[in-house]
Parts: C-alpha cells; structure tokens; sequence
C-alpha cells in the first residue's frame, strides 16, 4: 500500500458504510474525507445513526441529530456519546440527570429522535437479550427489563478462578457471549441459559468475523470456530519480529480481505495478512506511534486510514 495523503490536527476518526470516513478536527469541526464538506462544528464527540449523525458539544450536553436531508433536531439533556449502540428499532446512550452524575444511566431513543425512555446499562445484546456484567457475575435480562439468569463465572466452571474480574467488552455471535478474561482465556456462553459452551486458554487479544474469532498470542495468529473454539488455522510471527522488530502490542482490525495488526510502540506499525490465508502481506511504518485501541485504523473502499498519536491521519490505497 502507498501512502498517499496525510491530514493533520485529526482528533478522531469514524467509519460509515455507505458515507464513507468522516474526521473530526481539534478545533471541535467534523468533515466528510470524501466530500470535503464541514458537517458540524465546535463538536465534542460524534456517532453515525441510520439516516444521518447525533454529535454533542461537550462531554455531557444536549444531542445535536443532523439528518441526511438537511433536517437538524436538539434533544435537551446531559447526554454521553462515549456508550451509544444502535439496536433495530431504538439508540441506546447515556443520559444523565446532571453534570455531576457519574452513574451513567441508559436510555433507548427512537430513530425519529422523537421518544426517549429508561433503559439498563449493558455490554451486549443478541436477539432482544442484553447481557451486563458485575466483578465476576454475568447477568442477562430482556427489553423489558425482566431478569433472565444471573450467574457467577465460578458457576459456570469451577475450575475459573474466584478473582477473576470480567471486562468491559463483551464480543458477541449470533447465539453466544465471546468474553475475553483478562487472564487470557476465552469463553463461550450460551445467552438463553448462562451455559458455558466452551473455553480455550491462552487466546490473547480477540477480534470477531464472520463467525470466526482471530486471536493473537503468544506471537501467532490463530482463527477460532466461534461455535466450537476448536482452532481453524494459525501462523507463526516470529519472521516480523526477526525482520521488522515488529510485536502486536496494539489491537488487531479483521475485513473481509485483510487482518490489520497494530504495533503501538515507536515507530508505530501495521502488519498486514490475507484473512483467508494467513500470508503476511506487508509492513507499514508510521514515525508515530500508534494508540493500543481500535477506533485509530479503518479500512474502507480501498483505504487504510491511521490516526496516529500526533493527531495525523495517514491515508493509504492499494497499489497495483
């Protein structure tokens, strides 16, 4: 891939399948990259919704809906974009009663932006389920806020430590809860019934994929059956260590064509591997390093975009 533009005092980057990447610059301004067009400005952070953006100007503040036909709405309140997750008939975000309240309560707004109402917090969802979760207990209720199970970790499989602390991200399949133990190993849980379904040590940072989970531990690659854990396929990285100084200190972004690996130290790198095969593409350096999250790399129509720790945006497109 060759680089080919670089944008710089980028505060923040985001990815819409159909408007494309839209960045929002440190003076609070968020552009289309495509169009070249100023979208909003004095923004403090920003989400895509089905038909159009919400942003807020300050970290707590009113929502700001702007349409894709021109049409703009103001919803008063002390809103937090940080926690925003479309679901098929409502938004779910935090709504709190005041500035000074950290307790982060969720609401579900329609997608006319017309209705709101009091929601639970949760980590993930499938099929009308949410599942939230509280030191080492996972607990799963429905939409209308009705307790479905409640089950410690330890319940699940006694040989799971009982200092085990869950994460903050759930990953989900169509049927099961991913949940990546800071201990490095892996579970499967079935949502209806708080089931485990099976569990896989020494996994490593997890990204999700067409019912597949790719793995990076240990310096190898593995890909997981999401239905079974049983390992797919794996490669070795020891080469990009041995050749490029390169280790997957960052998070890794799965496409239908590409794995991304991200290396956060200095310089920042970006190893790049066939998804279907495994074989290592190439390596790109940035003199910058790059942040450990995955809202900093998307790829999109043929471009790369990386946000890198100094606020530049490096865009980089395939070569023949």
């Amino acid at each position: 891939m060759k680089e080919n533009k670089k944008l710089f005092e980028v505060e923040k980057i985001q990815v819409h399948d159909t408007l494309g990447l839209y960045y929002q610059c440190t003076s609070g301004d968020l552009y289309s990259f495509d169009k070249t067009n100023r979208i909003a400005q004095n923004i403090y952070d920003f989400r895509f919704i089905n038909s159009g953006i919400v942003y807020t100007e300050r970290e707590l503040g009113d929502l700001f809906v702007v349409m894709n036909d021109g049409s703009e709405k103001v919803l008063s309140g002390f809103f937090y974009l940080a926690f925003f997750i479309r679901l098929p008939k409502y938004y779910a975000l935090v709504k709190n009663d005041s500035p000074n309240d950290l307790t982060n309560k969720v609401v579900l707004v329609d997608q006319l932006f017309e209705t709101q109402k009091p929601f639970k917090p949760f980590r993930a969802t499938i099929d009308g389920y949410f599942a939230t979760g509280k030191r080492n207990q996972i607990i799963v209720f429905d939409e209308n806020l009705n307790e479905l199970w409640k089950r410690e970790l330890i319940e699940m499989d006694d040989s799971l430590s009982d200092d085990l602390r869950l994460p903050r991200t759930f990953f989900t399949t169509s049927e099961a809860l991913i949940i990546p133990l800071e201990s490095g190993q892996l579970l499967a849980i079935d949502i209806l019934t708080g089931e485990l379904i099976w569990k896989r040590e020494r996994v490593g940072r997890t990204a999700l994929f067409d019912n597949k989970i790719y793995c990076i531990a240990d310096y190898i690659i593995r890909v997981l059956d999401s239905k079974t854990g049983e390992i797919l396929q794996e490669e070795s990285m020891q080469d990009l260590i041995d050749t490029y100084g390169f280790r997957p200190t960052g998070a890794h972004k799965v496409y239908d064509k590409y794995i991304f690996a991200m290396a956060s130290g200095k310089p920042g790198m970006v190893a790049i591997y066939d998804r279907q095969t495994l074989e290592f593409h190439e390596m790109l350096k940035l003199d910058e390093m790059i942040p450990m999250g995955t809202d900093h790399l998307h790829w999109h129509n043929g471009r790369l975009y990386v946000l890198d720790f100094g606020k530049t945006l490096h865009v980089f497109e395939q070569t023949a």
